[in-house]
């Protein structure tokens, strides 16, 4: 019996065309999970099981040509994010227990390790200036910066606060932060400092549009598309996403028209034959 994930696809429409309906873009019998679209709009990197282990892999737009970047074989590797050229991604593994950064190229090639400084660096976004990765520690949990080419890295927050992301216009960065029991998204500078609520909500994932948020809302099996908008300091439904039980980890298309998100229908069971088992 397996709890397989898949990627799955929401075109976002316009005033004059609604959002959706969502469909499942890629998908394999060990699950594949949290996306991430290149900012030249033509790859997808994401998290598959598919080899037997999770790994980083990436494919086209369309989800054709999925080609396997890692191969640590067991390790748990969290989040990935693009490099704002296309050309290399950054990602967290635990190959000890401890959360480390690795980048390795979009093409293959041996992943290598980015030194912060830290203990259990995880959640990496490359900022969009390429210079610098923002992360997360988890023991104090606190929003950092570290620069690309490695060496100790910048706290940007006090205690408090993971999954960063810069804001679009890359002044911000913006965190998840659980305050009297509720999740706000909180900002900061990128320089550090300056730290301030950005809106309340109780959000499976969420991700920085050019003048708002879009997030994952609801519970099983009625989860929907939202978007907050910075402007009207208002949240409205985007799209519903029927039939899904667990929705999380929204990324959002350079151009703003797509969103891709990490859905799991129900759980199914699946057969193998083994040849010349005695």
């Amino acid at each position: 019996m397996s709890n397989s994930s898949g990627i799955w696809r929401l075109e976002l429409g316009s005033q004059a065309k609604p959002a959706g309906p969502a469909t499942k873009l890629i998908s394999s019998s060990r699950g594949d999970r949290d996306p991430h679209i290149s900012p030249d709009g033509k790859y997808i990197a994401f998290l598959s099981g598919r080899s037997g282990s999770s790994e980083v892999w990436v494919c086209d737009r369309d989800a054709s040509n999925p080609v396997q970047l890692t191969f640590f074989g067991g390790s748990r590797i969290g989040r990935t994010s693009w490099s704002p050229d296309s050309r290399r991604i950054v990602f967290d593994l635990r190959a000890s227990g401890n959360a480390e950064l690795y980048i390795v190229n979009g093409d293959g090639g041996p992943p290598r390790r980015l030194p912060t400084g830290t203990t259990n660096a995880s959640n990496p976004f490359w900022s969009g200036d390429g210079h610098w990765i923002y992360f997360n520690t988890e023991r104090p949990e606190s929003i950092w910066k570290a620069s690309v080419e490695g060496g100790a890295a910048v706290r940007l927050t006090g205690e408090g606060g993971d999954w960063p992301q810069e804001s679009v216009d890359r002044t911000r960065v913006l965190f998840r932060k659980s305050q009297g029991g509720h999740i706000q998204v909180w900002s900061a500078s990128v320089n550090g400092g300056d730290e301030r609520p950005v809106t309340e909500m109780t959000s499976q994932g969420w991700v920085p549009a050019r003048s708002g948020i879009y997030f994952i809302d609801g519970s099983p099996p009625h989860f929907s598309l939202g978007y907050f908008d910075f402007v009207t300091w208002h949240a409205r439904k985007i799209a519903d996403l029927p039939g899904l039980f667990i929705v999380w980890g929204p990324t959002l298309s350079p151009d703003g028209h797509t969103v891709l998100f990490t859905g799991r229908e129900h759980s199914e069971s699946d057969i193998f034959l083994v040849e010349g088992f005695r």
